[in-house]
């Protein structure tokens, strides 16, 4: 399942970038999920996760809030766009007013339960924050910031679960039991795509 995911994204990221190759708009990307995408949004949450050395040594040379010895998959994205990397939604210190979108993934995070801090609901719930208060800002006359066509042409990725099954197995339960699980976890993301959808009034 894991690999199918991979090569399901490798195909929606391709298809994305052909497509952008073809327009004038910069690209705009949302990100929701775990370690695997998370560029920051574990020290930027102020939950007191250490990521030092070696983490980020390969080419950042210094830590940097990834958990990696160097770029993720998005970052590589970001990168082929020539776009800037990603910021975390929480990094009130960066500066950026996040022209090229945001990223909501945290470490450690999973799709249930769903009421904890940074569950994919909580992470789908601070996204329509986000693009609410950044179209209200528009209205009252602020510049470079993502617009309703940019929110709603942009390319939004979820990377999330494997933080369930780690849980599910440290729990002792058996393969079949949890195997039994995984069916939640997908109802959740489908769950995170069908209300951004809904937000987005992309149907």
């Amino acid at each position: 399942m894991q690999l199918q995911l991979q090569l399901f994204l490798l195909y929606s990221l391709s298809f994305f970038l052909s497509a952008s190759a073809g327009c004038g708009k910069p690209p705009v990307l949302f990100v929701f999920g775990d370690s695997n995408s998370d560029t920051g949004g574990a020290a930027a949450a102020g939950i007191g996760f250490p990521i030092g050395f070696p983490h980020g040594r390969t080419f950042f040379h210094r830590p940097s809030c990834r958990v990696s010895d160097g770029r993720l998959l998005i970052d590589l994205l970001c990168q082929s766009l020539n776009t800037s990397l990603l910021v975390p939604y929480l990094d009130a210190l960066s500066g950026t007013s996040f022209t090229n979108g945001a990223n909501f993934a945290v470490v450690g995070s999973s799709t249930l339960p769903k009421n904890v801090a940074f569950s994919l609901y909580i992470q789908v719930t601070q996204f329509r924050r986000f693009k609410d208060r950044t179209l209200q800002l528009l209205t009252a006359g602020a510049r470079n910031l993502i617009n309703d066509e940019g929110f709603r042409d942009a390319l939004y990725l979820i990377d999330i679960g494997q933080n369930d099954l780690e849980a599910s197995f440290s729990r002792n339960l058996t393969y079949a039991h949890v195997l039994k699980k995984i069916p939640a976890f997908i109802s959740e993301i489908e769950n995170a795509v069908k209300v951004s959808l809904a937000f987005l009034r992309l149907f």
